[in-house]
C-alpha cells in the first residue's frame, strides 16, 4: 500500500500499465482503520501497488472456515447478517448433500434386491426359449412355453422398470411371489391343454411345479 491518493494515474506494480488511482482504490477493514489510529466508525479507502485486475482475489466465503468468517466479522470485513445468511445456506447444503448421500446408499441397497430377484427370472426365460427351439414341432407344448415366456417377461420388465425407478417397495420376499394369481391360472390352462403324451418332453418350471399338476 501507499499513499498515492493525491495522483490521478498510477503504474501498477505487476502489470506496469498506468491507470486510474480508482482502479487501486480499496476498502480497508474496520479492525485496519482502528489499527491506523482511527476511530472505525467507517472503513477507510486505501491505494494498492496493484490495480483490481493484479490484486489477489480475496478466497470466497464457501472456501473459508467457520473461524474465518468469525474473524471476519469481527475485523469488520463482512456484516454479521451477511456471516449469518452464508453459514445457513452453508448448513442448508451440507445437509442436502448427506440427503443425497443416503438417497444414493439406499437406491444401490434396494436396487440389489431388485437384481436379486430379477436373475432367476431371467434364468427361466432363457430356459423357455432353449427349450422353444427344442420342441418346434409339438404345437401344444409350444403354446405352454409361448404363455409362460409372456408372463415371465412381463414379470421381468415390471422388476426392471421398479428397480430402474429406485422403487424402494419391495412387496415379496421370493421371486415367485411376483406372479398373480391370473398369471398362475393362464399357465394352468396352457399346461392342461397340452396332451399327457406331450407332456413327459419337458418339465414344469421352477416357478410353477406343484402349481400345475393337471
Amino acid at each position: 500500500m501507499s499513499n498515492d491518493t493525491h495522483l490521478t494515474h498510477k503504474t501498477c506494480a505487476k502489470c506496469a500499465l498506468s491507470k486510474p488511482i480508482k482502479s487501486y482504490k480499496y476498502k480497508l477493514t474496520y479492525a485496519q482503520t482502528i489499527a491506523r489510529g482511527h476511530i472505525g466508525n467507517y472503513r477507510l479507502d486505501a491505494v494498492s501497488k496493484y490495480c483490481h485486475e493484479c490484486r489477489p482475489k480475496p478466497k470466497p466465503l464457501i472456501k473459508k472456515s467457520y473461524r474465518q468468517i468469525e474473524e471476519m466479522v469481527i475485523d469488520g470485513a463482512i456484516k454479521p447478517a451477511i456471516a449469518e445468511a452464508h453459514l445457513r445456506y452453508r448448513a442448508e447444503r451440507k445437509k442436502q448433500r448427506l440427503s443425497r448421500v443416503r438417497k444414493k446408499t439406499w437406491n444401490k441397497l434396494f436396487a440389489q434386491r431388485w437384481g436379486e430377484l430379477l436373475k432367476p427370472v431371467r434364468a427361466e426365460i432363457r430356459k423357455l426359449n432353449t427349450t422353444l427351439k427344442r420342441i418346434s414341432n409339438r404345437p401344444h407344448l409350444t403354446e405352454y412355453c409361448i404363455t409362460c415366456l409372456a408372463i415371465l417377461e412381463d414379470v421381468r420388465d415390471t422388476m426392471a422398470y421398479r428397480k430402474d425407478e429406485g422403487d424402494r417397495d419391495i412387496p415379496y420376499e421370493d421371486w415367485r411371489e411376483a406372479f398373480s394369481q391370473t398369471h398362475l391360472q393362464s399357465m394352468r390352462d396352457a399346461w392342461v391343454a397340452v396332451p399327457q403324451s406331450e407332456r413327459g418332453f419337458i418339465s414344469v418350471n421352477e416357478i410353477l411345479k406343484g402349481k400345475l399338476n393337471g
